[in-house]
């Protein structure tokens, strides 16, 4: 018995490392391991500021990687894809677009040093776009609370703001909103920055406004 446990301990540091550098290798063979995956990422459209994405079709599609096992694995989880339609595609007068989905024209975040994107299911998107078109609308101060309409705003600045609207919304909007202020934490009067709530670009995006309590 003696002769084993002298054999085991015999140098035992030596061993012991042997024993960590084996899992280290390991490790970094599992980290490190490369497969080819086909995953599925919601697709989002960039474009041109002076246009509106009215729809597009697919929105989720399927992206061949190549990579580390473990990023491909997060990808999985947290990626998203990116089509930028690119310039050319706006010149057109029809605004029913089909543009290619590839590597000039789409990126898959986050972006990682250690994948590669080799594919994308389908090939294409057919996008609906609008002109956008500039509108000066007045602007609503929202209430809430208990005691709302007890207060009325009693200056607004600007009372007018900007709205880039899609053409086919122009004549049916006629005002934007403000976020709702909250007067049950309000005395008597208030000054306040609102923010416009608006699915469209709005110029300013905040507004100044004086609060008062009817008398």
């Amino acid at each position: 018995m003696k002769r084993v446990i002298d054999y085991i301990f015999y140098n035992f540091h030596y061993k012991l490392l042997a024993i960590v550098f084996a899992f280290l290798l390991w490790f970094l063979a599992v980290k490190q391991e490369t497969v080819v995956s086909r995953i599925s990422l919601p697709l989002k459209i960039e474009v041109s500021s002076d246009f509106y994405v009215v729809s597009y079709s697919p929105s989720e599609i399927e992206v061949e990687i190549e990579g580390a096992k473990r990023s491909v694995a997060m990808l999985k989880e947290e990626g998203k894809a990116v089509l930028k339609v690119p310039d050319n595609f706006l010149a057109s007068l029809n605004r029913e677009i089909t543009v290619p989905l590839n590597q000039d024209t789409v990126t898959v975040f986050p972006q990682l040093q250690d994948v590669t994107v080799k594919k994308f299911y389908p090939d294409k998107v057919k996008i609906k776009l609008e002109k956008l078109v500039a509108k000066l609308l007045p602007v609503k101060v929202i209430f809430s609370g208990k005691f709302k309409k007890r207060y009325k705003a009693i200056f607004v600045s600007p009372d007018y703001v900007t709205v880039y609207l899609p053409q086919s919304e122009v004549k049916s909007v006629r005002f934007v909103e403000t976020e709702p202020v909250d007067v049950d934490s309000i005395s008597n009067r208030a000054r306040v920055v609102l923010k416009i709530v608006s699915p469209y670009k709005v110029f300013p995006a905040k507004i100044n406004v004086v609060i008062e309590r009817r008398r």
